[in-house]
């Protein structure tokens, strides 16, 4: 209603999106309804690991067993050498390693059906790990327990690693470039207003979501108005945001939208600033929010019974 009210043209920018996918250079492929969501999210964080300059996603990756999550971050070109001044304490674990960008892998090697399988394992854990407190050990056994039911040892075969590895090649030969073009700095999963929303990528000043849908051209003005969200919960203008984008898996393309010509485009009259839309938009929603981070809090430290 807020957006209605304040952009009521930004359908404009959702067509021409629409519009810009008819000459998608990459293609989709049909794939179990009941997968889609996992492909997405399995996607995202593979994109996540190939672009950021150190790794995140721990809350899943924390799922993986030890030698799993090596594999991945080695993978995706992590390291954990060259620091001279660490002492020797015998500490193994990939979850309590310092991980930082060694080398940027760009082939499609005999490991990444292992790396995508990681990838798609640690994305089924996200609705798991949501307010979860617990050990990496009841973490790591419980999605043991959930293969062994499935009678599934080793990395996915058949459809669902045929559609992973085809979304990345898709992004290795066609989104990579532009992907990377936005920006050095990256980051992960940004928490906007006490965590009240939850973006996937930051790269550079452009706020990025990945999707995975085969026939988008009807969710693009739902998806514009989710990215305008979380510009506008970043009231206090932490990542300097000056352009929205987002990543289309299937057609292996990025299309992109500065803030400037957004606004513009979207409002009759004088064009509003982003100042101005934080201003009155977390005028509006301050409450809730303030119950959402007052909610989290009381999940992580339950009270007193006589509290």
């Amino acid at each position: 209603m807020f957006l209605q009210s304040r952009l009521p043209q930004r359908d404009v920018v959702a067509w021409d999106w629409a519009q810009q996918v008819e000459a998608a250079p990459w293609f989709g492929i049909e794939t179990d309804p009941d997968c889609r969501r996992q492909l997405g999210s399995a996607m995202e964080i593979r994109i996540g690991l190939d672009v950021a300059t150190a790794p995140g996603y721990w809350d899943v990756l924390s799922f993986l067993l030890p030698e799993e999550c090596r594999a991945l971050l080695s993978s995706a070109g992590y390291s954990t050498d060259g620091r001279e001044d660490l002492a020797d304490t015998g500490t193994t674990d990939p979850l309590l390693l310092g991980w930082r960008r060694a080398s940027h892998p760009i082939a499609y090697g005999d490991d990444e059906q292992a790396v995508l399988t990681a990838c798609w394992d640690a994305a089924g854990m996200r609705e798991v790990a949501h307010g979860m407190d617990a050990a990496v050990q009841l973490r790591r056994s419980l999605l043991a327990h959930i293969r062994e039911h499935m009678n599934r040892a080793g990395p996915l075969q058949g459809p669902v690693m045929t559609a992973l590895a085809h979304l990345w090649d898709g992004y290795l030969h066609h989104g990579r470039r532009r992907m990377m073009k936005l920006g050095d700095r990256v980051v992960i999963e940004p928490e906007l207003a006490y965590g009240f929303g939850k973006a996937d990528l930051v790269i550079g000043r452009c706020l990025v979501d990945v999707k995975v849908v085969l026939s988008p051209a009807a969710f693009f003005g739902r998806w514009l108005d989710q990215l305008l969200c979380y510009v506008l919960l970043d009231w206090p203008n932490i990542f300097s945001l000056d352009s929205v984008a987002l990543y289309l898996g299937w057609q292996g393309m990025l299309v992109h939208e500065p803030l400037v010509g957004l606004l513009a485009a979207s409002t009759r009259g004088p064009t509003l600033t982003i100042a101005d839309l934080r201003a009155e938009f977390w005028s509006q929603i301050r409450a809730e929010a303030d119950d959402s981070f007052a909610a989290r809090l009381r999940n992580r430290y339950p009270p007193l019974a006589d509290a």
